[in-house]
């Protein structure tokens, strides 16, 4: 991902420096686009998509109609009617897949006391997840077709459980050709090969072959499915394990979080669930017919597997490692006044996952205190998912580019019934974070295009509304100057600065070093201040 990134901003950076610029269009159409192995990207309109997607429920019709106007009408009921039975197999064999992992997932979670987003460590997350996963997606399958003196399985009967996959993926592609999603290429894709290896079955009669045969018809469909899903669901694991710390102090919170955490735990063997029936595609179906002597036994191995899995993960004492570590965040918070006297200083840690901080914190004496307000403001909003620890620090160890922030009116002039005050700010150093102006009367400013009530209020005062910029600024423009026009009748404006710092103090380093070895820290340090302009 962040090669991708790198190689678009130097390209955009190109066409700005040799004024190759293309001149903007607005426009609502939506487009389709997809890398196929990271090699090139497939781009075309939703209008071309809306014909492509729907191409695969069109040919598995035209398939049904075509055996069917091939015998009497009573032979054609029975060659149509397995299909049904197969398409009902897929829709039953996706609910299992889905369900049973998030049932069994919550049920884990309740019964251990630890919940998912306790380990920090997506590759536990698929060993307990991906084998329920697996036996899951073949249930249906199994309680229908695995007998003990079952035969091998005729070329008519596997090509009706192809059929049966293409028309349930087929329908999931129209559908989102219906809501406008440009995911459908994939389920496209899946329809495609599906009805490719429903031909093909029809051609050889040796099971082994067969079942070949399909999966290699299988490859294209998975090539394209396959990426995809795996980043979406280091995503999606890792977004749980960032979830359910609750604000300290918060009881009803606290109580909620727990819940949530479970909850977590279902969504994520959901997920990994419905990935997996995705990318298992019409194989599962076909793995079924061809060794259903042996499918019993390989869902018990591999219900064994997510057992053991599952109690060993939920006993360890310990989760964490250095390869798997627990994620912290840290800041050296100072307040301080215009005079550049510190106020307060303090570190505030937080975890980045529901695990309480403290665990992190054993090797470090400190004294607990009170949160204070808007601690986490550069950070916004991920500061409403930290749970945060607040303790005494040592003063900031003050950079070597100058003092700390300063803001100062250089000019002012009144037009009218607006007064401009002209501003200059001068940062501590490069880094990033938030202006937040609150005033009853500030009407235009040089910052942006338009000036926007914020969304979310950090300060109180009066009646006054809050306008809140976030900024950043690269090494060589620590000072910034603009222009605000403000009511002369309403002329107050308080300015909050906040600006972070990534910078490698004394202070920080001595922080890490007291911290256990299988946590992985980003330090900052933070400068608020209060401005009356």
């Amino acid at each position: 991902m962040g090669e991708n990134t790198l190689e678009a901003v130097l390209a955009i950076s190109h066409r700005l420096s040799t004024g190759d610029v293309p001149k903007h269009v607005a426009s609502k159409a939506k487009s389709v686009f997809f890398d196929v192995g990271g090699y090139f990207m497939v781009t075309y309109p939703m209008e071309l998509a809306s014909l492509l997607h729907l191409a695969p429920l069109a040919l598995t019709l035209l398939t049904l109609i075509a055996m069917m106007k091939s015998s009497d009408s009573r032979e054609s009921l029975a060659r149509v009617t397995p299909v049904g039975v197969q398409a009902g197999l897929s829709v039953a064999s996706f609910l299992c897949a889905v369900i049973i992992p998030a049932a069994l997932g919550a049920l884990r979670s309740a019964v251990s006391g630890n919940p998912m987003a306790w380990y920090s460590s997506p590759p536990l997350a698929y060993s307990i997840y991906l084998p329920m996963a697996l036996a899951a997606a073949a249930l249906p399958y199994a309680i229908t077709h695995s007998t003990p003196r079952a035969a091998p399985p005729h070329p008519r009967a596997l090509q009706s459980a192809l059929l049966g996959y293409a028309l349930i993926i087929s329908i999931v592609a129209g559908v989102s050709v219906a809501l406008g999603m440009g995911s459908g290429y994939l389920f496209a894709a899946w329809g495609v090969c599906a009805l490719l290896a429903a031909g093909f079955v029809t051609l050889v009669q040796e099971p082994l072959v067969a079942l070949l045969g399909s999966m290699a018809l299988a490859l294209p469909a998975q090539a394209l499915s396959l990426p995809l899903s795996l980043s979406l669901l280091f995503h999606c694991v890792g977004k749980a394990n960032m979830a359910g710390a609750a604000p300290v102090g918060q009881t009803l919170t606290q109580t909620l979080s727990g819940v949530m955490l479970q909850v977590l735990d279902a969504v994520s063997g959901a997920l990994i669930g419905s990935f997996t029936w995705l990318n298992l595609g019409f194989v599962a179906p076909t793995l079924t017919y061809v060794y259903r002597r042996r499918l019993p036994a390989a869902m018990l191995a591999l219900t064994l597997f997510f057992t053991v899995t599952a109690v060993l993960g939920s006993c360890a004492p310990q989760a964490y490692s250095p390869a798997m570590p627990k994620r912290v965040i840290s800041q050296h918070l100072h307040h301080h006044d215009a005079e550049g006297n510190i106020l307060a200083s303090r570190w505030v840690v937080a975890a980045v996952d529901g695990v309480p901080i403290e665990r992190a914190l054993s090797d470090v004496n400190y004294t607990r205190l009170d949160p204070i307000e808007n601690d986490w403001q550069t950070f916004y909003p991920l500061g409403a998912i930290f749970e945060t620890v607040h303790m005494e620090g040592p003063p900031p160890q003050k950079p070597g580019r100058g003092p700390l922030t300063t803001v100062r009116v250089i000019k002012e002039t009144t037009s009218g019934s607006l007064r401009r005050l002209q501003v200059e700010m001068k940062l501590p150093a490069a880094g990033w974070g938030v202006l937040n102006f609150t005033s009853a009367g500030l009407r235009d400013w040089s910052l942006t295009d338009s000036v926007a009530a914020s969304a979310q209020p950090t300060h109180t005062q009066g009646n006054s509304r809050q306008h809140m910029v976030r900024f950043s600024c690269n090494q060589g423009y620590e000072t910034w100057r603009y222009w605000l026009d403000v009511d002369a009748s309403q002329p107050g404006v308080t300015l909050h600065v906040a600006i972070s710092l990534l910078e490698e103090t004394d202070a920080i380093k001595h922080f890490r070093s007291r911290l256990p070895s299988w946590t992985s820290e980003v330090a900052v340090t933070t400068y608020q201040s209060t401005w009356q302009l």
